[in-house]
């Protein structure tokens, strides 16, 4: 079973006005289970 840690530069994409559809698909095949975020990068999101 494959994890991903998102990092903070993932997360700015998935919210700008125009995100990578790249970025965007392959997330769309992600189980949400499977993402993780740092609690680090909640802070520098914030």
């Amino acid at each position: 079973m494959t994890r991903f840690l998102l990092d903070t530069n993932i997360l700015s994409n998935i919210v700008k006005p125009q995100p990578s559809e790249s970025l965007l698909a392959w997330m769309s095949t992600q189980r949400d289970e499977d993402l993780f975020i740092a609690s680090l990068t909640v802070a520098e999101i914030r």
